[in-house]
């Protein structure tokens, strides 16, 4: 089950749909200007089921069977990412929609080069932050984070890499 209601996303778009209604196509670009993440949203969660496969209708229309995306998603320079958890991040998205609307898939990267990140109830720096797609069968993002915080004087760094089932 997917959770629209935990992310809201504004943008701008130019898209075109060309073809017949068995073979068609949506081309064009996405820029996200501002994404927000819901204060009570389950980031673990969200992860999660952003790597499980869409649910496929039982009966698919004939023009959805037909239909392909080829759509530039990217961040205008003034992006901004909020969340209950973070503070002046800084992020760059740089993706592509392929596939099929039964079968979507993510290419390219989401790269966040500075902010901090509460997690468990410390304030983390990020020194690195990328997200990459590129399987280009199914939406499975792989992550490449290393976050930095001093406890009691002493500086901890965590790094986490690899798919959300590795």
């Amino acid at each position: 089950m997917r959770y629209p209601e935990d992310v809201s996303v504004t943008a701008t778009a130019q898209l075109a749909l060309s073809g017949t209604s068995d073979a068609s196509t949506i081309s064009g670009s996405v820029t996200l200007t501002r994404a927000a993440l819901n204060p009570h949203a389950d980031l673990g969660r969200l992860i999660a089921e952003s790597a499980k496969p869409s649910p496929t209708p039982e009966s698919p229309s004939d023009y959805l069977r037909g239909m392909r995306f080829d759509v530039r998603i990217q961040s205008s320079p003034v992006f901004e990412l909020e969340t209950a958890l973070t503070r002046d991040v800084q992020a760059e998205v740089d993706l592509r929609l392929r596939g099929t609307p039964l079968r979507p898939v993510l290419l390219g990267s989401v790269s966040v080069n500075a902010g901090e990140i509460q997690l468990f109830g410390n304030n983390y720096t990020v020194n690195r932050g990328n997200i990459r797609f590129q399987n280009a069968v199914r939406i499975e993002p792989i992550f490449d984070v290393n976050l930095e915080t001093k406890a009691r004087g002493v500086i901890v760094s965590i790094s986490l890499s690899g798919t959300t089932q590795n």
